[in-house]
């Protein structure tokens, strides 16, 4: 199947147009809406996954389009809110290294064999995962002001970190 007007691919770029109205919520301290604009992000994560298994609706622009999505949310994410001083410098800097040499890889990896795309690893989806829930708890902590989360999410940043640190080694591990 390679036609764009799936669900899933539906839900992949409905999600990056939620990605915009979230960015342009926070930017614009409306942290409610980005808020919800981010859980809608997310939910549509999950169901253009399920949706393409259940459906059997996955495309070639599927395979492309859904990692793409989540590139755009979580790069849009993490400079908006490192603009806004609610990242670290180090924690910012690990996950954008990460981002820029995975899609480096993809490219390579593309002009190589361009009847195939790289597979998602086990270990992304984890450090995606825990990178996302990290995202959502200093977004849910800008609207909550609790100092008792502040804690956690400095836990958060070094068990995403180490995370997403593993899953690129083993990408590097397994494109070698």
């Amino acid at each position: 199947m390679n036609t764009l007007f799936t669900i899933p691919n539906l839900l992949s770029i409905l999600r990056m147009c939620f990605t915009f109205l979230f960015v342009h919520s926070l930017l614009n301290d409306k942290i409610t809406k980005s808020i919800l604009f981010l859980s809608i992000c997310i939910l549509t994560d999950f169901l253009d996954g399920f949706f393409a298994r259940v459906f059997k609706q996955k495309t070639k622009i599927g395979v492309l389009l859904d990692p793409l999505a989540d590139k755009v949310l979580v790069i849009s994410t993490l400079i908006v809110l490192m603009v806004k001083n609610y990242l670290p410098w180090w924690f910012f800097s690990i996950i954008i290294i990460r981002e820029t040499l995975v899609i480096a890889g993809w490219i390579v990896t593309y002009q190589h064999t361009p009847q195939s795309f790289p597979k998602p690893r086990f270990l992304g989806k984890v450090s995606i995962a825990l990178l996302m829930i990290t995202l959502i708890i200093v977004v849910l902590n800008i609207h909550l002001q609790y100092e008792i989360v502040s804690d956690i999410i400095n836990e958060l940043f070094f068990l995403t970190s180490v995370f997403v640190t593993g899953s690129l080694v083993d990408y590097i591990g397994y494109a070698r």
